[in-house]
Parts: structure tokens; sequence; C-alpha cells
């Protein structure tokens, strides 16, 4: 299930772009250490369309398609040393509902530093099990500005929301 991103219309897409091209621009593109080598390019171009026409469940199923991911990785074992193993399904759909809410969620905190607005968290995808600390960010209204700022810098949502140990929250913001 995709997120319900509130505010994502033709204006918001135009601001995710901009922040992708920005990071393209700096090469600050995040590329996930299970994507294939070599699938740079094509990861950009998927983000593009993705952002252009799309949302997260399309960018998901675009990774799995496309065969972006790794088949196996290198995984640490207990005892020290590597074991080769299979890259769990779930990884596709962690990327791209990462990066789209990302990007997202850096438009939607440009867009409100440009029409004076203020953000706050929604939780835009129902979750099972949720943690206490992550229903207690639902509401809560945030500075756009510092919000962007470290959006820029760091990778996940969830971390610059100070959920840095959850995946899968399905927390976003809007503008209000």
């Amino acid at each position: 299930m995709a997120i319900f991103y509130k505010n994502l219309d033709t204006i918001t897409r135009c601001y995710m772009r901009s922040e992708l091209i920005m990071d393209i621009e700096s090469d600050n593109v995040y590329y996930s250490e299970f994507l294939k080598y070599g699938y740079e390019d094509a990861w950009e171009k998927t983000l593009f369309c993705a952002i252009k026409n799309h949302d997260d469940i399309w960018l998901e199923n675009h990774i799995i398609s496309q065969k972006f991911l790794l088949e196996k990785y290198h995984k640490l074992k207990k005892n020290g040393g590597f074991i080769k193993t299979k890259t769990p399904q779930e990884k596709a759909l962690q990327l791209a509902e990462a990066e789209f809410n990302r990007f997202y969620c850096r438009a939607i905190c440009s867009r409100a530093i440009k029409e004076d607005k203020k953000v706050k968290i929604y939780r835009g995808k129902k979750i099972l099990e949720t943690s206490i600390k992550s229903k207690n960010m639902i509401g809560h209204v945030l500075s756009a500005q510092e919000i962007l700022n470290e959006l820029r810098e760091e990778v996940s949502v969830n971390t610059v929301l100070g959920l840095p140990n959850e995946t899968n929250t399905g927390l976003t913001i809007c503008l209000i």
C-alpha cells in the first residue's frame, strides 16, 4: 500500500524534481548498498519518472521488474566474517518508500517556505505495529527550513523526525 501524500500535486512534484536535480548536480544522490553496480543512471532516471508521474508503489514495482537490486549480498556473521545471502524482497519497498517520501518531504518544506506555511507530521500509511515514539510524533508542527536542511544531508526521513532506528513508520508531512 502506498503512502498517502496529502499535498502530492503538480506544484509539489516540481519541487521534488528540483530537489532531485540539486542532488544530481552535487553528486549527492543516494544509491542503496543493494543497488546493482552500474545502475546509477537508471536509478536517477527512474526517480525522475516516479516523481513526475507516479508514487512509491510504482517505484517499488519498477525496482523489482527491472531487477535493480542485487540478488545476493554479503551479510556480516555474528562470529565475524561474511556470508552471501539473498536480498530480502522488502528492500525494494523500503528503498522506494524511503526515497520517494524523502523527496516529497523536501518538496513540501521548500513549498512551505515559499508559501509562508508550516509543516505537520501525519501517518500516511496504515501500519500494524507502531512504536509509541512514532505515534507521539503525529500532529507535531515543524520548522520547514530546519527539516529541509536536515533532509538534504540525511538519507532517512525517520532519522530527521527523531526516529533513527525505525523503518516503515508511514510518517510523512503536509502543509498547514
